[in-house]
């Protein structure tokens, strides 16, 4: 059975935050930067799809700083990009809450009002009338969209930092050569 395409997306997403490579041979990223204020080239390696530097030569200290201003920039990215991914997984979790809302709603639509009903409510089931439990679902299920909104605002956003920091450091994302 093929995995859905949510499944492979937050597997894709998950490799991009892997540990970074200590090895100069088979770094992860290779990040190619020159001192003509060329953008910073950050290309994932097949092997793995962690980030880490992958070494240019020379040892003076200018060579050295600048790795480390990289190596910065690097994880300063994929720190944003993981609050993208943490903001992307609560949104999906609140619409398959939705879902389920709904479909229970949909369920109780055509119901007697004072038909038994069972509703789990903090991992316990209490019994209650479709009377009581139909206006709360709704209720639950109009906080669950307000609270999606706030979080699909929270994207775009962090999405918008994420593409500034990009720019102003001259930092550009490129696919993997295997790809």
């Amino acid at each position: 059975m093929p995995l859905p395409s949510s499944v492979l997306a937050a597997l894709a997403l998950a490799s991009l935050f892997a540990m970074p490579c200590s090895c100069r041979e088979h770094g992860a990223l290779e990040v190619a930067k020159s001192r003509m204020h060329r953008p910073t080239t950050i290309r994932p390696r097949a092997h793995e799809a962690g980030l880490g530097l992958r070494g240019g030569g020379g040892g003076d200290d200018g060579d050295e700083d600048t790795r480390e201003r990289d190596q910065q920039l690097i994880q300063q990215l994929q720190q944003m990009r993981s609050e993208v991914s943490a903001v992307s997984e609560r949104i999906e979790s609140i619409e398959r809450e939705m879902e389920e809302h709904t479909m229970a709603a949909e369920a109780l639509a055509g119901l007697d009002e004072s038909r038994p009903c069972h509703r789990a409510v903090g991992g316990v089931l209490t019994e209650q009338t479709v009377g009581d439990v139909r206006p709360s679902l709704l209720k639950e299920l109009e906080m669950l969209a307000k609270a999606r909104t706030q979080l699909v605002e929270k994207l775009r956003q962090a999405e918008a930092d994420m593409a500034a920091f990009q720019k102003e450091h001259k930092i550009k994302i490129m696919p993997s050569r295997d790809s």
